[in-house]
C-alpha cells in the first residue's frame, strides 16, 4: 500500500513569522489575551470588550474574525486555555479557506510568572501542529501561514532566536505526535509486525540505535508470550528495541509500548460492534516512539532504551488456545484463560526483556483493557504505579501536558487471584463477574517487573482514538494520548 506522507510531510506550517509589532498582518486576524486588561489595541474604534462579543470587525490591516478572554490562575489552566484557543481558530480557519492569518497572543506579566515564555511558545506550535493534523493529507506541505504577534512587555528582553528555537522546538514536538497519529489510523492491512517495525526502525535511528528482532530470534531468546499471541497469524511477530544516550548515564529510563497492530481477540473472539477500530490496539507503541523522539534530543544525560512488541492476535489453526500453557520470558508459566487478553502477555515479555538495562525507571503505555471505560469514560487514562508517594507529580506533570489520568491501586488481592491450578499464573480472573480487569491486567504486569524499579503504567483503551472531543485534536482517529505525559513523566523523574 502506498505511504499516505512523504518523508518531510509531517510539517504542517510553511512558514511561521515572529514580530514585536501590534499591527494585524494578512487578512484574518486572531486574538488571543490571558489578561483581563488588555495591553494591545487595534487601530480601530472599537473597545476591547466589544471584541469581546465576536462581531466580525473590518480594518485597514484584515478582518478581526474572533477574540478570546481566558482568566487563568494555574499553569495547566493557562496551557489548557492556550491549547483551546488554537484549535479554535485554526478550525474557524478552515472554515473561511484562509492559509494566511495572524494571531495576537496578550501575555500578562503575572501569567508568565506562572508560565515560562519558552514553554507557552512550545505548546503554541505544537498545538498548530496537532490541530492541522488529518490522516487524509495531501503528500505536498501545507502552506499555512501564521504571524504570530506578542506584546513588546514580554519579548523585550529576549533574544529573537530563542524565540523561534522555542517555536521551532514545538513543531518538531506537534509533528512527532502527528507520527503517532498517524500511524495509528493505517489500516491493518499496510501496518503489520513487519511493516510497523519498520516503520519505527526508520523513524528513530535519526535519534538512536534500533534493533529488530524477528520471530526466530524471539523464540531462541524465550520470549513466550510475544511468540504465543502472534503464532496465529501470517504475520509473525517482532520485538523492537531502541537505544540511545551516554555510556554513564545520569538515569536509565525504559519505556515499554504495546504493539498489537489487530486484534480479533483470537478464539476468545471479540463482537462485531467496534471490531474495525481494533487496528489501534498498536497506539502504545506508536506514543512510545513519539515520546522516545521527543525526550532524547530533550535530556541528554539520560540512556533512553525503547521496547516494543509487535504481535497481529488472529484465528487460525496455529493460533493458542484457552487453557494453552507458555513460559515467559522471565521462567513464569502462564496459563492463557483468554485470548483476548493478550497485551499483557506481549508486555510482560518486554518488561522482564527490560530488567538487563538495569533502569531506574519503566514506564509502559498500552491500550490494554475496555475496563477503563467503566471507571473514567472518556474522561481520561489509567494510571498505576509501585511507587505512590509520586503520584502527585505524576499527576501534576499529566496534567501539564493536556491529559489527565486516573490513579488505580494495584490490590495485594488481585495478585491472589491470578495465581493458576495449572501454571504459576494467569492472564485473567477465572471469574469474569468479579470485574476489575484494569485492576488484574496491571497486577498481571506488576509481575514482571525488575526488583526495586520504579514502575509507571498507563492503560489508554479509552482515550487512544476518537476520544473526547477537543478544539485542537479536530479529527476522528489515533489522538497520541498518553505520548505528552509520558515526556513530562520522564523529565519529573529524572528532575
Amino acid at each position: 500500500m502506498r505511504q499516505l506522507y512523504g518523508k518531510n510531510a509531517y510539517e504542517r506550517l510553511k512558514k511561521l513569522h515572529w514580530e514585536k509589532a501590534t499591527e494585524p498582518k494578512g487578512l484574518f486576524c486572531y486574538f488571543l489575551s490571558f489578561t483581563e486588561t488588555s495591553s494591545i489595541r487595534f487601530k480601530t474604534t472599537e473597545s476591547v470588550m466589544e471584541l469581546k462579543r465576536r462581531h466580525r470587525l473590518e480594518t485597514k490591516q484584515g478582518v478581526i474574525c474572533d477574540a478570546q478572554f481566558y482568566s487563568s490562575s494555574t499553569s495547566h489552566e493557562i496551557l489548557a486555555n492556550l491549547r483551546k484557543g488554537v484549535g479554535l481558530i485554526i478550525g474557524d480557519a478552515d472554515s473561511l479557506v484562509t492559509r494566511d492569518l495572524t494571531i495576537f497572543i496578550d501575555i500578562a506579566p503575572e501569567t508568565l510568572n506562572i508560565v515560562g515564555l519558552d514553554v507557552l511558545l512550545r505548546t503554541f506550535s505544537e498545538t498548530l501542529e496537532l490541530s492541522c493534523y488529518t490522516p487524509r493529507e495531501p503528500e505536498q506541505n501545507c502552506d499555512l501561514v501564521v504571524n504570530l504577534v506578542l506584546p513588546t512587555t514580554a519579548v523585550s528582553s529576549v533574544e529573537q532566536n530563542s524565540i523561534e528555537s522555542y517555536l521551532d522546538d514545538g513543531i518538531h514536538r506537534g509533528q512527532s505526535l502527528n507520527y503517532a497519529r498517524w500511524l495509528g489510523d493505517l489500516p491493518p492491512n499496510a501496518l503489520y509486525p513487519q511493516s510497523l517495525a519498520a516503520m519505527i526502525e526508520e523513524r528513530l535511528s535519526q535519534v538512536g540505535q534500533v534493533t529488530t528482532l524477528n520471530e526466530r530470534e524471539l523464540e531462541a531468546q524465550g520470549f513466550g508470550g510475544i511468540i504465543a499471541v502472534g503464532q496465529g497469524s501470517k504475520n509473525r511477530p517482532r520485538l523492537v528495541i531502541f537505544e540511545a544516550g551516554p555510556e554513564k548515564p545520569e538515569k536509565t529510563v525504559v519505556i515499554v509500548g504495546k504493539g498489537i497492530t489487530f486484534d480479533t481477540g483470537g478464539y476468545s473472539i471479540k463482537g462485531k460492534q467496534h471490531h474495525n477500530e481494533m487496528k489501534y490496539d498498536m497506539c502504545g507503541a506508536a506514543n512510545a516512539v513519539s515520546a522516545l523522539e521527543i525526550l532524547v534530543p530533550m535530556l541528554p544525560a539520560v540512556r533512553f532504551v525503547g521496547i516494543m512488541p509487535l504481535a497481529e492476535n488472529m484465528v487460525s489453526a496455529d493460533a493458542q488456545r484457552p487453557g494453552d500453557v507458555y513460559q515467559a520470558h522471565n521462567g513464569k508459566w502462564v496459563e492463557v484463560y483468554n485470548t483476548d487478553a493478550e497485551g499483557r502477555l506481549i508486555l510482560g515479555d518486554a518488561l522482564s526483556f527490560a530488567a538487563q538495562f538495569r533502569p531506574d525507571a519503566i514506564i509502559d503505555i498500552a491500550t490494554l483493557t475496555g475496563g477503563t471505560t467503566h471507571i473514567a469514560g472518556n474522561m481520561a487514562g489509567i494510571l498505576c504505579t509501585n511507587d505512590e508517594s509520586l503520584l502527585p507529580s505524576l499527576k501534576s506533570a499529566c496534567r501539564e501536558a493536556g491529559e489527565k489520568f486516573v490513579h488505580l491501586e494495584v490490590l495485594d488481592e488481585a495478585l491472589e487471584d491470578l495465581k493458576s491450578d495449572v501454571a504459576d499464573l494467569t492472564n485473567m480472573h477465572n471469574r469474569w463477574s468479579s470485574g476489575a480487569p484494569t485492576m488484574y491486567a496491571a497486577a498481571f504486569l506488576k509481575q514482571f517487573v525488575p526488583a526495586d524499579t520504579l514502575w509507571v503504567h498507563l492503560d489508554i483503551a479509552n482515550v487512544a482514538w476518537s476520544g473526547r472531543p477537543s478544539a485542537y485534536l479536530r479529527n476522528r482517529g489515533a489522538t497520541s494520548y498518553g505520548a505528552r505525559s509520558m515526556v513530562n513523566i520522564v523529565k519529573a523523574i529524572c528532575g
